[in-house]
Order: C-alpha cells, then sequence, then structure tokens
C-alpha cells in the first residue's frame, strides 16, 4: 500500500484555482486504485467555507479523506495517524517549506505540482523527490536554470467536465483577467458587435467586468463549482493568453466536450490542444503590462475564425470532431495509468531524518494562484 498525503495551502475544492482543482483530481486517480490511500490536510484558502468536501470541512470525497484547517497547519498528527509514504504538495512560503521538512522528517518523499512560471529564480525550490508540470513547455522552462521534471498531461475528471447536454449559443472566454487576454477580448467583442451582433459572447467571471456602453452582444455568467456547467452553452472557447500559460486547463474542458478551442500562441497552449482547434499569433509587442485595448488588426484572425465556425455547420461538426479526438489522451483510460505509474515508480525509498532543508535567503510570502 502506498500512503500519499496531499497538502496545499489553498481549498482543494475552489473552482476557480486552476493548481489546487489539478492536484485534487490527480489525488482522486490514485485513490481509484487497489495499492493506494489518499488523504488531504489542506488550508480553506480565501474560499473560506464557500467550497468543501460535500459541504464539510472534513469527509471523504471520491476515496480520499479531507481535512480542511481554516489557518495555518502542522502535519504532525497525519504523520503519526496515517504514515504517508509520500507529501503531494505545492507552496513556496515558509509555512509550506515547514510542512516538506516535516515531512522528510518523517522519512516521506515529497512530490512537487509546478503549475506555473513563478518559480524560476534560483533557490526557490528545494531538492524534491518528484517535480511534476501540466506541459513540456513548462518543463522546458525550468530546465534553462537547472531544475528538471516531468510532464504529465492536465489531469481531469470527466464527471466534473463534460456537459450532459449541450444547447451551444455562446462563444465563451473564462477568467478576463489582463494576462489572459482581456483587452484583446475587449476588442474582439466590441468589434464583433458591430459587425455580427447576432453572435453572442458569454464571459464567465466573478469580478467586475464591462466594456463601453453600446455592447449587447455579452453575457456574464458568473464561476460555476463544475466546468460542465460553464460548457453546456459554448460553441466555441476563447483563450487568448498574452503571458506564458503554463497549461491551460480550460483549452482541455472544450476538447473533451467537443468544443472548439481558439487559443493564442504564449506558452503551452498549442502543445495541450494536441492538434485540434486554432492557434492565433499574438504581436509580442502584447504583453501583461499593455494598458490600452489592442488595435482591431490584432484580433481579426479571431474573427475570421469564429465566423467560419459560426457560419459553415459542416466546417463546425469537423473541427467538433478533431477536438474530441484530440481530446483521448485526457481520458481516463489513457491518463490514469501515467499518474499511477509515475508515483508508484517513486517507490517507498526512505529520506534520511536530517536531510537538508535548502531553504534560500528570502522567500515570497504568499503562493501565486494558478487560475484556471
Amino acid at each position: 500500500m502506498i500512503r500519499v498525503l496531499l497538502s496545499i495551502p489553498d481549498n482543494p475544492f475552489d473552482p476557480t484555482n486552476g493548481a489546487a482543482r489539478s492536484v485534487r483530481t490527480i489525488c482522486e486517480m490514485l485513490a481509484g486504485q487497489m495499492d493506494f490511500m489518499v488523504t488531504a490536510v489542506c488550508g480553506r484558502g480565501s474560499a473560506g467555507d464557500q467550497f468543501t468536501a460535500q459541504g464539510s470541512a472534513f469527509g471523504h470525497y471520491r476515496g480520499v479523506e479531507y481535512d480542511l484547517i481554516r489557518e495555518g497547519y502542522s502535519l504532525d498528527p497525519a504523520f503519526q495517524k496515517q504514515h504517508p509514504d509520500i507529501l503531494f504538495t505545492y507552496g513556496i512560503t515558509p509555512a509550506d517549506r515547514a510542512r516538506r521538512d516535516q515531512a522528510r522528517q518523517h522519512g516521506c518523499k515529497v512530490v512537487f505540482a509546478l503549475r506555473n512560471s513563478n518559480y524560476m529564480e534560483q533557490g526557490l525550490l528545494e531538492p524534491m523527490d518528484g517535480i511534476i508540470t501540466p506541459s513540456q513547455w513548462l518543463t522546458d522552462q525550468y530546465r534553462k536554470i537547472g531544475i528538471e521534471s516531468t510532464p504529465l498531461p492536465l489531469p481531469m475528471n470527466l464527471e466534473d467536465v463534460i456537459a450532459w447536454k449541450h444547447d451551444p449559443v455562446y462563444v465563451t472566454m473564462v477568467n478576463p483577467a489582463i494576462h489572459k487576454g482581456q483587452l484583446i477580448l475587449q476588442t474582439l467583442i466590441e468589434e464583433m458587435n458591430r459587425r455580427r451582433s447576432d453572435i453572442r459572447f458569454q464571459v464567465v467571471t466573478d469580478k467586475a467586468w464591462a466594456l463601453r456602453g453600446g455592447i449587447w452582444n455579452l453575457t456574464l455568467h458568473s464561476i460555476e463549482p463544475f466546468p460542465r456547467d460553464i460548457f453546456a452553452q459554448t460553441k466555441i472557447l476563447l483563450v487568448p493568453s498574452v503571458f506564458g500559460e503554463p497549461g491551460g486547463r480550460v483549452a482541455v474542458e472544450a476538447l473533451l466536450n467537443g468544443i472548439p478551442p481558439i487559443v493564442s500562441d504564449r506558452g503551452a497552449l498549442p502543445e495541450v490542444i494536441n492538434g485540434a482547434g486554432f492557434v492565433v499569433h499574438i504581436p509580442k509587442e502584447i504583453t501583461c503590462e499593455t494598458n490600452q485595448p489592442v488595435p482591431v488588426e490584432v484580433v481579426e484572425p479571431w474573427i475570421d475564425v469564429i465566423t467560419e465556425l459560426w457560419d459553415d455547420p459542416a466546417h463546425y461538426r469537423w473541427q467538433s470532431q478533431q477536438a474530441l479526438n484530440a481530446a483521448a489522451m485526457y481520458r481516463p483510460e489513457v491518463l490514469v495509468p501515467r499518474y499511477v505509474e509515475y508515483f508508484r515508480s517513486l517507490g517507498l525509498r526512505i529520506v534520511p531524518s536530517n536531510a537538508p532543508s535548502h531553504r534560500p535567503t528570502s522567500v515570497p510570502t504568499s503562493e501565486p494562484k494558478e487560475s484556471r
């Protein structure tokens, strides 16, 4: 029996936190195997009591036993009770590092889920027994500074992701933050409102977001606990990120629903859509520091792809099938064995209790949150 303990500072049930959702899904994959026992001791994060395991701060959910703790916490009780072999974690605050030190002192191996590019400074990550990323692109970025990791495709739970029925009426974008391409979306919607107001857009966000007056082809939708509820009415997905996207979970969720994604050429987005959908170039001068709406010529390629998909049903059906074909690599029968093999391959080698902590001279005080 391989005993895995998940410990992250965030609430693993927060639907806005892609990193937390990813590690929770991985643990659910492992918990479905006869030779794994998985428990979780995690923070409640900024989501507080809003999202918990089946409405409780403590309980079993999909084979994993969760304990969500409001404040800073120690893992000593979990080590004394479950005697885990592997600590599965992320986080770079002093408290996160202290918990990893606890694990090593108990002879526990440490596997780090590296889900973003915010650790690129030398010394921010101490040596781990294993590091996994959601893409080859992210693995390659960290290799440049001497950090080796294993890329494994984004984990997906089909029950959460695939809509039970489809009424595709929207071009959808999730989380219109600046780094996710908010300014591109703004120009795109305004231009489409002028040219093709029959094509309606859905923006999924829990934050205040508005365009200039006279825009009526836009519907705002709040973040849902399950992605399937977003994709039920989505016909086309937009991911116009202007930063190096480390994974792009929402694009994979679209594929699994047979929805063609249109993504930018930044980071891992071209990789994760696996040959389906469309990749649109964004001029290099458009970055996270851009603070003005982009020129219309930047969104012309997005308009062309949207219009063709909307107006040509046969073309849309073909692209939808291509999306489903590309999504095969994310289905559980393909993906679960890869994660199980990785965690099994770690074995049960014991780390000496006096293993050095390799603390850097200074660390950030909070863990950057990866959004969906």
